[in-house]
């Protein structure tokens, strides 16, 4: 089985003089709104204080490679980046990314991820499978489709 990307998984960064700012797109808000709520504490938020100590204004998005001139998606991760614009221009090096990808990748394989790096496709589609159960705004993104379909298209 191979996966499509239907939608771009981008995230919008509007710059100008002095500021700086990310417009998420809708799967980013979506994954961000289930896994690191504004107000109310997470399971993954609750993790990420106890282990850093502090919580810096954080997104979750995707990142999508696909096949040159396709939509057929060949590496699939699951990203953690700053919102705030001045914590990205000033805090950024001080900030322990290693760390926190150490806690998102306990949190996430502790709640049935294989993993936040997918580059085969049975990966790939897991990974996907996966999300949806939680964020189902995922099946709007991407279309597994049948590996011999996939072949009497070409």
């Amino acid at each position: 089985m191979k996966v499509l990307l239907k939608k771009s998984t981008e995230d919008m960064n509007w710059g100008g003089d002095d500021y700086d700012i990310i417009s998420l797109n809708p799967i980013s808000k979506a994954l961000t709104d289930c896994y690191l709520p504004l107000w109310s504490p997470s399971p993954l938020k609750t993790l990420l204080l106890k282990r850093l100590g502090t919580l810096k204004r954080m997104y979750l998005h995707l990142r999508v490679d696909c096949e040159k001139d396709s939509s057929v998606v060949k590496s699939i991760s699951l990203k953690c980046g700053m919102l705030d614009d001045v914590e990205r221009m000033y805090d950024d090096n001080k900030v322990d990314w290693g760390k926190i990808k150490g806690c998102l990748t306990e949190y996430f394989l502790s709640i049935g991820y294989k993993s936040l790096q997918c580059t085969d496709d049975d990966t790939i589609v897991g990974f996907l499978k996966r999300i949806a159960q939680d964020v189902p705004l995922v099946k709007e993104y991407f279309e597994v489709i049948e590996e011999a379909f996939y072949e009497e298209k070409e």
